[in-house]
């Protein structure tokens, strides 16, 4: 139900970005977006929907089938509409900031993008 809501967010060109969470979880998920759009994120795991025992668990799980999407405010009705009955949960936002803000449950990570995006050029330069 979830992915054939998601793909009519898509096809009605409701979604601004979107990524599956695979290998490094959520924390890669949330750094590849911000690298991409050159945006910052601010993101609250306290939102998140389920349940871990920490924010390193809610980080780096790699359960599969999840996606984080972005949608601009003037599609979040539409969005909110298509995708009503699945489990999703609006857990923060883009921002201009350039940082990738994550609030855990005791904890504040901010991680600039410039920091990001060097540190992932730079593990691959010689590859």
């Amino acid at each position: 139900k979830l992915y054939e809501a998601f793909s009519k967010c898509a096809q009605n060109g409701i979604i601004a970005s979107a990524i599956s969470i695979s290998k490094g979880g959520l924390a890669v998920a949330f750094c590849k977006m911000a690298m991409g759009g050159k945006l910052g994120l601010d993101v609250s795991l306290k939102k998140l929907p389920g349940e871990f025992s920490n924010d390193t668990t809610a980080l780096f799980s790699e359960s599969q089938g999840r996606i984080v999407a972005t949608v601009a405010p003037k599609h979040v009705k539409k969005f909110e509409k298509l995708i009503v009955g699945t489990n999703w949960a609006k857990i923060g936002m883009v921002t201009k900031q350039k940082k990738i803000v994550i609030r855990g449950k005791k904890n504040k990570v901010i991680l600039p993008v410039s920091e990001a995006l060097y540190s992932y050029k730079s593990t691959f330069a010689n590859y």
